[in-house]
């Protein structure tokens, strides 16, 4: 068991969300006017509850407080749809999925002809869903290159060597952007 710290905006606070083992060991903290709840556990607590964000040391977390700086909420992911079924396990590592957002990454296109016009279609692609976790953890970055590692050892006419990883809900949905096609 690893300790880590949780904070949670208190105005997202609900004390019924967190079992009674942890409610009485929130400590207020303020920064910049907003009012916080910390906490400082073990990481299966920090882990299995809601927070809007996560450290893994002090250290960040006192970066955090002196740069005052936040960082996104989430981190984003994708992973290929066909997989969902086969890493249902490592669910504690997923916050969220979007099936609203699946989308398709083409990796090969080629031309035909219609009527005499050359049209260009998809001709191989990826069907992915994206995914977030509340912060980049060693052991979730090691899982999702294990995951796209077998994908492409597994699908290799399908191999993904495309970002992956966002910082942020902006980074991926731009990424998301250039892939839709009109």
């Amino acid at each position: 068991m690893i300790p880590k710290i949780g904070i949670i905006k208190t105005e997202n606070f609900d004390p019924l969300n967190y079992s009674e083992v942890v409610r009485g060991a929130f400590e207020d903290v303020e920064l910049t006017g907003i009012e916080y709840k910390k906490l400082f556990a073990f990481d299966t607590y920090i882990d299995t509850y809601p927070f809007d964000y996560v450290f893994d040391t002090e250290e960040e977390f006192q970066n955090w407080i002196n740069n005052e700086q936040y960082p996104p909420l989430y981190k984003y992911f994708l992973i290929p749809l066909d997989l969902v079924p086969n890493i249902a396990h490592y669910a504690g590592f997923v916050y969220q999925t979007f099936p609203e957002l699946i989308f398709d990454v083409v990796l090969e296109s080629q031309t035909i002809t219609v009527e005499g016009v050359d049209v260009i279609v998809p001709s191989n692609q990826i069907k992915l869903i994206p995914c977030n976790c509340t912060h980049w953890s060693e052991e979730g970055l090691m899982l999702l290159e294990a995951v796209i590692e077998n994908w492409n050892t597994a699908v290799p006419n399908k191999t993904i060597n495309f970002p992956i990883k966002f910082e942020s809900f902006d980074l991926f949905k731009s990424f998301r952007d250039e892939q839709i096609q009109v």
